[in-house]
């Protein structure tokens, strides 16, 4: 979750802020708007990280979305953050969140996730 830049959020609002996530998943919803564009932006210039970033793909997004959508993964993987998002449509929706909770869960050494998959629309 802590990034090795400097932050640009005061050092007393940086450490109230770790202090309120210490031991918590960062999850973000990113819908490739100019909402949650900002917001992952501020997270990367306080000096934090998301542990998973999740987008719905209704299969119904308009081009320019999904090709921000690229751009921004580019993005991410040029902060050091890697390919963490997370397509949240499509069949294997409900096992792809398992996976990944289950991969932060063994990073923050909890026990694994339980996912009830009718909530994602399966079994």
């Amino acid at each position: 979750m802590l990034r090795k830049h400097t932050s640009r959020l005061p050092p007393a609002g940086r450490r109230r802020l770790l202090s309120a996530l210490k031991g918590r998943l960062l999850a973000a919803c990113f819908g490739a708007g100019v909402d949650s564009t900002a917001m992952l932006v501020a997270l990367y210039l306080a000096g934090l990280q998301s542990d998973i970033i999740m987008f719905a793909d209704l299969a119904a997004e308009k081009p320019e979305t999904m090709a921000h959508l690229e751009r921004m993964n580019a993005v991410f993987a040029s902060w050091g953050w890697g390919d963490q998002t997370v397509p949240a449509a499509a069949e294997w929706q409900r096992v792809k969140a398992k996976q990944a909770l289950n991969a932060i869960a063994a990073r923050l050494k909890r026990p694994p996730a339980r996912i009830d998959a009718s909530r994602f629309g399966g079994r």
